[in-house]
């Protein structure tokens, strides 16, 4: 544990810099999560147009993550990731003020566009930002800030609701305290961004410009399916773990209420667990090992013969999937050049929206067939052991340890050429 503390403290100014903004990004993402819909309710928006708007975020990701990531490789990540972030509570800001569905609509596009640059910018900055010695630190620790401290903004949301009610003596879901929980998100947002302005962006060189040119399509294909498979199977059974628990458990929605913020805010102390796992086995071999372990979990979940099984299975879940996240973005951050790392992540985000938008479908279909979640569940379980098969495949009768992979990025531009 010192010598974790000790790493986390040798960070790098722009790895210190990144992580400020993660947790600001963390408590806004559950600032939204919380308030939005319920203000969307209080304006008496229908739950069609609802969904339509909650349905803004994956496909404007889909959309815009790919031309963004190449535009950004392009021009650099330093400014555009500014412009994003300093204008994106603006947006914020508007959708506070205004009751118009036409204009909420065009705000959430909006606001969807501006969010996706953060996906795409973070893992090349803490690439460029990091060691081969605390580059994993680097990216557990931003993985736990954004969405396991980050979860803070669920208990912020809340009092601030309950706050102003009792100012303005209305109810906490009333519009005008819901309203002010959106203004308190833009100032988070706002504030949160403002360090940004001094991250430092490497120069670039003739041969980096080249890079950028020479892209190896092979290698992007092996690092994006076995990803596209893991987002399917997460959102095929994420988007219906409320049901799963009220369903077949008959538990009451307070309950699974209850569980899933307790588990969710414990699993996501996994993602801190993924350097000592990198550390033993390279970057390549522990994502093959987590991504291994969760295909069982979720076939326990699937055949879980009662609550107390299925809630410690879920739990356990919530822990291995927190590690593969920063484990597996750091992998394939390492196996491109410097100049096609942002173009990587826009394609990464594109396959995160696919799953996590086919996931859910196929699990819905399957369901009202089976009358169940064990066949949908199953299916998810073996997504992931087919993108477990996949990657040791690809990657894992070579991985390399992290420290032997520094010429990877020059390797396969010449490969490409």
């Amino acid at each position: 544990m010192a010598a974790y503390l000790t790493t986390v403290r040798r960070f790098s100014r722009n790895g210190k810099i990144i992580l400020s903004y993660t947790f600001a990004k963390g408590l806004v993402l559950a600032l939204q999560g919380l308030i939005y819909n319920l203000y969307l309710l209080s304006l008496h928006f229908s739950p069609t147009l609802i969904g339509v708007l909650d349905a803004m975020a994956p496909v404007t990701v889909l959309l815009v993550s790919v031309p963004m990531g190449l535009l950004a490789d392009r021009i650099g990540r330093k400014g555009l990731l500014i412009a994003c972030t300093m204008s994106n509570p603006f947006v914020v800001l508007g959708m506070a003020f205004t009751a118009s569905p036409i204009w909420q609509v065009v705000l959430a596009l909006l606001n969807g566009v501006l969010t996706t640059f953060y996906w795409i910018a973070y893992p090349a900055i803490i690439v460029e930002s990091s060691s081969d010695a605390d580059r994993q630190h680097l990216f557990s620790v931003n993985s736990w800030l954004l969405f396991g401290i980050g979860s803070v903004g669920y208990l912020l949301g809340g009092l601030e609701t309950v706050l102003a009610g009792q100012i303005l003596h209305q109810s906490p879901n009333a519009v005008e305290p819901l309203r002010w929980g959106l203004v308190l998100n833009f100032a988070v947002g706002l504030v949160g961004a403002i360090p940004l302005l001094w991250l430092r962006e490497t120069r670039r060189t003739a041969q980096q410009r080249q890079e950028r040119r020479s892209y190896n399509y092979g290698l992007f294909a092996r690092l994006l399916v076995p990803d596209a498979l893991l987002s399917f199977g997460a959102g095929a059974v994420l988007a219906f773990n409320q049901l799963y628990f009220t369903e077949a458990f008959r538990l009451t929605a307070g309950d699974v209420g209850l569980f899933l913020a307790i588990s969710g805010l414990a699993g996501s102390f996994g993602a801190l667990v993924s350097p000592l796992l990198t550390g033993r086995l390279g970057t390549a071999r522990a994502a093959i090992a987590l991504q291994g372990t969760a295909f069982p979990l979720i076939a326990g979940l699937a055949l879980a013969p009662s609550v107390g099984v299925a809630m410690g299975v879920y739990t356990l879940w919530g822990l291995v999937r927190s590690a593969i996240d920063p484990t597996y973005t750091a992998f394939i951050m390492e196996q491109v050049p410097a100049q096609q790392r942002s173009t990587l992540s826009g394609l990464y985000s594109a396959t995160w929206a696919i799953g996590f938008g086919a996931g859910p479908i196929a699990t819905g279909g399957l369901q009202s067939a089976t009358g169940g979640f064990t066949a949908p569940f199953l299916v998810a379980a073996a997504c992931y052991g087919v993108a477990t098969t996949a990657l040791y495949t690809f990657f894992g009768r070579r991985a390399r340890r992290p420290e032997q992979v520094a010429d990877v990025g020059a390797a396969a531009s010449r490969r490409a050429r």
